[in-house]
């Protein structure tokens, strides 16, 4: 008996591991492009540059707005790009080497500047590398919806995509560990130095998936009907299932964001009484243990996928990241410091299935599309549903640096702030991500695109590509 409830031939539209590793490197990218600089801005700009944390939100929620106007506009140009390189890879090939250069520059700015001054160069330098990063991740991830239209291989892809993620993201909490170690004058030069080996990073992770990674690119898509920005902008919100996972996500990103920044001040001022170095290790081990466990979940998500369906594996993680974003009200405590890794324990595995199932998803609903449309339009939609999630982490972070401000927080009082600005700190730190998820959690299950219907689509679509020249691969 078939133990796969939803029966496909397993042997169809396999992607070898060689094709999803390199596409999967990418994932390394992506994860330094958007985590690096929220992981340093605050030790950097605010607690060593003195530059005030509502100006730090403001400073990451602009160059993030234009951001989201920018990617539809980058998804528009690289769905109706016809080069012998193909539709995704000179856009990628550029924004790879731009997002090294100017990451690397935010960190450089003049020591003797005002704070005003400062807070102009790191707006202008931000919006340069996250305009950058767009280049380089709406092709990259319209590249990976496109790889396989096996519904079940497209999670195992997107597995392998948050494998080199997750393994890059175990360096990244421990680059304020870094640059506070005594090897360095300061935490000033530290970040210097340590900027440039993360540029070499993102350099070599964006440039593995431009040289390996290949497009399937047919006769159809060669010639079919290009759609213009503002038409395909809006045609993506006629899509009900589009709709709905996009709001699903935007919910629990901005639930998270929101107060994200305020995990680094409770675990200085909370748990280790403003010693930073102390902070310094335990947001690297909380850092380490989130994407352990999210790595050691990884290989069953596509198993679990396959044989309950993505809706219902998506609803249990959200779940398990609501428990794990819950316990943090206890396991923050000053008395016994190594439970803060229990939350992050909790959380990784329900996490990783989201950003991978989401994405395998995605990858359905761009079937659907051209079920209804005739187009293939993955460029468009990865954009688009970046645009909606930056637009609500846009807000999230122009409040979050707000959001701190109204805790009563003052870095000039060290370890010695208020007991009632500690309280604030934890309770929103605790409670509003779990407030965000269970609204997800009930967008999840009203998801309408199953594994059923989806295998409805792929046998229509099917039959209309076997009609169509044999694909050349760019």
């Amino acid at each position: 008996m078939n133990s796969d409830p939803f029966p496909q031939t397993e042997n169809a539209h396999q992607v070898s591991f060689g094709k999803k590793a390199a596409f999967g490197v990418g994932g390394a990218a992506e994860e330094v492009m958007n985590n690096s600089v929220n992981t340093l801005l605050n030790p950097v700009y605010n607690i060593g540059f003195g530059v005030s944390p509502g100006l730090l939100g403001i400073a990451q929620a602009l160059p993030r707005l234009w951001d989201a106007l920018f990617g539809p506009l980058v998804g528009t140009l690289s769905d109706n790009a016809r080069t012998r390189w193909g539709r995704r890879r000179p856009f990628m090939l550029v924004g790879g080497v731009l997002s090294a250069l100017s990451f690397v520059a935010i960190w450089w700015v003049p020591r003797s500047w005002g704070t005003g001054a400062m807070f102009a160069y790191l707006i202008a330098l931000s919006l340069i590398f996250y305009s950058a990063a767009t280049l380089f991740q709406v092709p990259w991830s319209a590249l990976g919806l496109s790889l396989t239209s096996n519904i079940q291989e497209r999670t195992r892809v997107m597995a392998t995509k948050q494998f080199f993620s997750m393994s890059i993201g175990f360096a990244l909490p421990w680059t304020f560990w870094l640059i506070e170690r005594d090897i360095f004058a300061d935490r000033i030069e530290g970040v210097r130095w340590v900027s440039i080996g993360i540029g070499l990073l993102i350099l070599l992770a964006s440039a593995v998936p431009v040289i390996f990674s290949k497009e399937t690119y047919t006769e159809a898509i060669r010639t079919q009907q290009k759609v213009p920005l503002i038409k395909g902008f809006l045609t993506s919100f006629t899509n009900r299932p589009f709709v709905i996972l996009t709001l699903m996500v935007l919910c629990i990103l901005t639930g998270l964001f929101l107060v994200d920044t305020l995990g680094l001040y409770v675990t200085i001022y909370h748990v280790y009484g403003g010693n930073t170095q102390d902070a310094s290790t335990m947001q690297g081990w909380t850092g380490s243990a989130y994407r352990a466990s999210a790595l050691a979940f990884l290989p069953v998500i596509g198993f679990l996928a396959a044989r309950f369906g993505k809706r219902q594996i998506l609803a249990a993680a959200i779940l398990l990241a609501f428990l794990g974003t819950a316990s943090k009200w206890w396991c923050y405590s000053p008395a016994h410091p190594w439970t803060c890794v229990i939350p992050a324990i909790l959380m990784g595995p329900g996490l990783t299935s989201m950003f991978v199932l989401t994405s395998s998803l995605l990858a359905d609903i761009c079937d659907y599309d051209e079920f209804l449309t005739g187009c293939r339009r993955e460029a468009m939609y990865s954009a688009v549903f970046g645009w909606c999630v930056k637009l609500g982490l846009t807000a999230a972070l122009v409040l979050s640096g707000f959001v701190l401000v109204g805790t009563g927080f003052n870095e000039a009082l060290g370890g010695a702030q208020s007991p009632g600005t500690l309280m604030m700190m934890r309770g929103l730190f605790s409670f509003v991500p779990p407030a965000a998820l269970l609204i997800a959690f009930v967008l999840t299950i009203r998801f309408p695109l199953t594994e059923t219907r989806s295998r409805e689509i792929q046998a229509a679509l099917h039959a209309a590509r076997e009609q169509t020249t044999h694909p050349d691969i760019l």
